[in-house]
């Protein structure tokens, strides 16, 4: 038996079959003290933790790796293809990055995001750890794969779950001491292997519609300068160390305590305000007079802290070599302006010519990444998608629906009793949950008593817990990340197709969608229904303490869909800063050239009223002009 395929198919598969036979089994807690995380976080990252050991102290290190520029790369793009190939791009290298992490040390060592049932991740594994045969108690014999497909409703139905970019830019992983530096360079030249392959891919199709070896140095230059990467890595302190350095991290008016702060506070408790004759020796390193705990996990946020202010650190040292042009000059990238383009105009005329499917701007040039992203997710010229995920090309491009912002603008809903087509404007939404990295500094976290047992609560409330927050923990942190990737994977989708929508990206807090104009609020307000929900259908998600803000952008169906991607973010910053967060912002460019700002928190009454209107508007009782008065 392969011990490694053993363990990652019980890492992968325990607790869904468990789960089928009994479902609350999904939700066993950890602790029944401190209910607030389940016995399958806990142990993932007792797994992960267990290479850690170092004499009778357990000593990771903390890796966070990062990919971009990202908004600008998906934001590059003609058609809505193009948003969508960006956008999995991105997510089919951060699986490879996290692969090669996985590969030396399991998945159990990733904490963000929750690897667990992602099909991109998943998908990665078909032909290797999926590929084993098991016999069921029928008797009938099934792959692990040919069990994930049919768990999803077969290939005609897992097409979604496969092709839904579900990654984001960044992993945070536990490693083993003396190794992340080491499993960092890994998964950044799997990235650059992995672009590598694709760009030979699509470079063989160009080269059969007449590109010639010359623009190849170009070609493979352009490729190897994409994406930067950045990463760092945190060495596990000793306590007075780690606080030391904690408190020399800059200060938040909003969180005079700081990390260090909270995490000083709860040691207190535990080692003063406590009677100590409830002190349990076991959790402390002076057994006699029990007054300096033995729980290193506390310290986790503060670790996480300093890990997170270091990849800012490195992000914001923008060291480059001199750009060597590959070379003579030629005609820059018409969506990045950057790049210098591909081939001749003889090249790009054949291709305009012969591939107008493809190619249907006839003055656009490209260079190679917004080559790539135009070519490699489509089966009718790069058979790259289909074959890496096993699915047959029909499937693929079923799968990706619209390619133009015209059949997102027909799926407009007329007004009630009005003639006419429906409106051709288009809107697309970027959204992003609030104050995340609060979350996993600790400041945002529930108050502490309201996470405990009744008992619990009752006892430590008698001694001093008020007004502490639940400290963030390795397993919280996991089961925290989970809450996001059940948004990604299981509500975002379906709730932006359920608008008329199709959806772009869903990387946990963050979603970008594009959507007929009539229905982006609705949707809007449904995405955060779903991110609010504590628990539903089986799962758990953010919850009710969490919040996001949310940007629209709305334009003519033949706006540049590349302005309208950018104006949606913008707005997105609008509502986070010009409305302080928990809020929606809009922005409409109409056809004559205004634009028109509006926004409001979402627990305003302002989304009810503009609700009524536009209601009395459909209905004939209220002159369109009315809102304009």
């Amino acid at each position: 038996d392969d011990w490694q395929e053993r363990f990652f198919l019980y890492w992968r598969r325990w607790r869904d079959n468990a789960a089928s036979t009994t479902a609350s089994l999904a939700f066993l807690p950890a602790d029944t003290r401190i209910p607030d995380h389940t016995i399958w976080t806990h142990m993932a990252v007792t797994s992960a933790l267990a290479p850690c050991i170092d004499g009778r102290e357990v000593r990771p290190e903390m890796l966070l790796f990062q990919l971009g520029p990202v908004q600008d790369f998906i934001a590059q793009a003609r058609s809505q293809r193009d948003l969508w190939s960006g956008s999995y791009l991105i997510s089919c290298l951060m699986a490879h990055a996290i692969k090669a992490v996985t590969d030396e040390i399991g998945p159990d060592a990733v904490v963000f995001p929750s690897l667990c049932g992602n099909g991109i991740f998943d998908a990665l594994h078909r032909e290797t750890f999926y590929a084993a045969e098991w016999e069921s108690g029928d008797g009938t014999r099934q792959t692990t794969w040919e069990r994930l497909l049919a768990d999803r409703g077969g290939k005609a139905r897992v097409a979604d779950w496969l092709l839904t970019p579900t990654l984001p830019n960044r992993f945070f992983a536990i490693v083993p001491p003396g190794r992340g530096a080491d499993l960092a360079r890994a998964a950044q030249e799997a990235v650059h292997a992995e672009l590598r392959t694709i760009g030979e891919a699509v470079w063989t199709w160009l080269a059969a519609q007449g590109a010639r070896d010359e623009w190849k140095a170009r070609w493979d230059a352009q490729i190897a300068a994409f994406p930067q990467t950045a990463w760092a890595v945190q060495p596990w302190l000793d306590r007075e160390a780690c606080l030391a350095a904690a408190e020399r991290l800059p200060t938040d008016e909003r969180d005079p305590s700081g990390v260090a702060g909270r995490i000083r506070s709860m040691l207190e408790l535990g080692e003063k305000q406590l009677p100590e004759s409830d002190r349990d020796e076991r959790y402390y390193t002076d057994k006699a007079h029990k007054t300096r705990l033995n729980n290193p996990g506390l310290l986790w946020s503060a670790h996480y802290a300093l890990l997170d202010a270091k990849l800012a650190a490195r992000r914001n040292t923008r060291d480059f070599a001199p750009w060597d042009p590959a070379g003579e000059g030629a005609v820059k990238d018409s969506l990045s302006g950057k790049d210098e383009c591909i081939g001749d105009e003889n090249f790009w005329g054949k291709l305009t010519n012969e591939h107008k499917d493809l190619f249907k701007a006839a003055s656009h040039r490209y260079g190679a990444m917004n080559l790539i992203k135009r070519l490699w997710c489509r089966p009718e010229a790069v058979g790259y998608l289909p074959q890496k995920l096993g699915l047959d090309p029909s499937i693929v491009n079923q799968a990706l629906r619209a390619d133009s912002t015209q059949d997102i603008a027909a799926r407009n809903a007329p007004a009630t009793g009005v003639q006419g087509p429906a409106s051709p404007y288009i809107a697309v939404l970027a959204l992003d949950g609030d104050e995340m990295g609060r979350w996993v500094s600790g400041a945002r976290t529930p108050a502490f008593l309201k996470q405990l047992a009744l008992k619990a609560q009752k006892y430590l409330g008698d001694h001093g817990a008020s007004g502490l927050h639940r400290l963030l923990t390795p397993s919280y942190h996991l089961q925290f990340s989970e809450a996001l990737a059940n948004f990604a994977m299981h509500q975002a989708r379906e709730i932006v197709e359920s608008h008329n929508g199709d959806l772009i990206y869903a990387g946990g807090d963050d979603v970008l969608a594009i959507l007929p104009s009539t229905r982006a609020i609705a949707c809007a307000q449904a995405l955060r229904a779903a991110f609010r929900t504590d628990y539903a259908n089986g799962r758990l998600y953010p919850g009710s303490h969490c919040e996001l803000s949310c940007g629209i952008a709305v334009g003519h169906q033949n706006a540049p869909l590349q302005m309208l991607v950018k104006e949606a973010q913008k707005a997105e910053h609008r509502a986070k800063h010009d409305y302080g967060r928990a809020a929606l912002a809009i922005t409409l460019y109409k056809r004559s050239g205004e634009i028109i700002e509006w926004g409001c928190k979402w627990e305003s009454n302002a989304l009810g009223l503009m609700a009524r209107v536009t209601a009395l508007t459909n209905a004939g009782n209220l002159s369109g002009r009315f809102p304009y008065a």
